[in-house]
C-alpha cells in the first residue's frame, strides 16, 4: 500500500478527534476524487471451470480481461485491478465508462463463445484513489453490486448518479432502458444500456 495513505491511515487511527478530522480531510485533499468507476464480472466462470478445468477458465478470463484492458484505455480510462475473474477500471466521466461497456460487450459478442460472457456494472462519485494500487469508496461498492450481483449476461447496468452526470455533460449516443431492483428491503434504480 502506498506509504503515505497507510501512514495517514495509522495516524488517524491514533489521533484524537480534532486531529483525525484533519487527517481525514487531508487524506481526501490528497486522494479524494471524482470518478466513473466500471466493474466487469465474468458470467458462467463456474460452469466454464467445471467443464474445462481451472487452467482453461483463468487462461481464457485473462485473455478477455487483457482484450478489455485495451478497449478501457481507448476510452480513456485505466485498469485499477483484476481480481479473480473481474475488472475494475476508472474513468473521468461515466459517458467513457458507457463506450468502453459497450466495446467490450461487443468484443465478447464478436467472439461468438458460449462459455464467455460478462456483465458490466458503472457508477460515478467521489472515491480514494491510491494511483497505481487501488481504489476505495461507495462507486466501487456500487458498481460491483450491478456489474457482479444485479447484471446478466451482456448487460450494462449504469446507475442513477451515473446517468444524471452523462446528461450533465450532454446527450447520450446510447438507449437507456429505467430498471428497478429489489435488494433486501432497499431498491436500487437503475439503467439498461444499450449501445
Amino acid at each position: 500500500m502506498n506509504e503515505e495513505f497507510r501512514t495517514l491511515l495509522g495516524q488517524y487511527l491514533i489521533e484524537g478527534s480534532e486531529a483525525a478530522a484533519r487527517i481525514e480531510r487531508n487524506i481526501w485533499r490528497r486522494f479524494g476524487a471524482r470518478k466513473a468507476v466500471m466493474v466487469l464480472d465474468s458470467v458462467g466462470f463456474s460452469r466454464m471451470t467445471a467443464r474445462h478445468g481451472i487452467i482453461f477458465a483463468l487462461a481464457r478470463v485473462r485473455g478477455l480481461c487483457d482484450a478489455a484492458a485495451l478497449l478501457v484505455a481507448d476510452s480513456g480510462g485505466i485498469v485499477v485491478k483484476l481480481e479473480a475473474d473481474n475488472l475494475f477500471a476508472l474513468f473521468d466521466e461515466p459517458g467513457a465508462a458507457v463506450i468502453a461497456a459497450a466495446a467490450i460487450q461487443r468484443h465478447v459478442g464478436e467472439a461468438d463463445d458460449a462459455d464467455l460472457a460478462v456483465a458490466i456494472g458503472i457508477d460515478w462519485g467521489r472515491l480514494l484513489y491510491i494511483p497505481g494500487e487501488d481504489f476505495f469508496g461507495e462507486p466501487i461498492n456500487v458498481a460491483s453490486r450491478l456489474g457482479e450481483d444485479l447484471a446478466i449476461a451482456g448487460q450494462i447496468l449504469l446507475t442513477r448518479r451515473a446517468y444524471r452526470r452523462i446528461l450533465f455533460q450532454g446527450s447520450p449516443s446510447f438507449q437507456l432502458e429505467r430498471c428497478r431492483f429489489a435488494v433486501g428491503a432497499a431498491r436500487i434504480d437503475a439503467y439498461a444500456v444499450s449501445a
